[in-house]
């Protein structure tokens, strides 16, 4: 077994060599309350730190900024692709996606970030609604179908499933 959990270490330890290096600790890493100019000097003196970079992504989206936040969140997904959660960079990519009306783009990255977190059942609904708005219902039937893995007990999506193959029945 000790043999074995080398191996497994070895494999993770390589594999993830460049997300592991985009966590680890700044000597300088500012406070909570930091403002947005603080959150950018401490991005410029750790260029290759994915939390000061998705930080300053997050509040760049959060003031409105938005060319300016998908800069950094796709510096941030650069560092670190396989972030996992639902505060990491491709909800916000997806919500100024949406918000440009780059609906194929945000529905993208609900994809790629619903194929990484296993629990993100609002990532799926929220994919299944865009994909709908992008008149896509094969595509929208697969991700509500991805969110009744999750949480197979809505009423409310297995009716908007059962529609969606209805709407795809008629097409045929």
């Amino acid at each position: 077994l000790g043999q074995f959990d080398h191996a497994v270490d070895g494999y993770i330890r390589a594999r993830y060599a460049d997300a592991f290096r985009a966590v680890e600790p700044v000597a300088e890493w500012p406070g909570r309350d930091v403002s947005l100019d603080g959150l950018q000097a401490a991005a410029r003196r750790n260029p290759d730190h994915f939390p000061s970079r998705l930080r300053l992504g997050q509040a760049l989206a959060d003031a409105g900024r938005a060319e300016e936040a998908e800069v950094e969140l796709r510096e941030a997904l650069r560092l670190f692709r396989e972030y996992p959660e639902l505060d990491g960079p491709y909800l916000h990519l997806a919500r100024i996606h949406r918000q440009r009306g780059e609906l194929e783009r945000a529905a993208n990255a609900l994809t790629q970030l619903g194929m990484l977190n296993e629990r993100a059942l609002e990532v799926h609904l929220l994919e299944a609604e865009i994909r709908s708005e992008l008149d896509d219902p094969a595509a929208a039937a697969r991700a509500l179908e991805r969110s009744l893995l999750i949480h197979p007990y809505e009423v409310q999506v297995h009716q908007r499933l059962a529609e969606l193959y209805a709407r795809l029945a008629n097409h045929d």
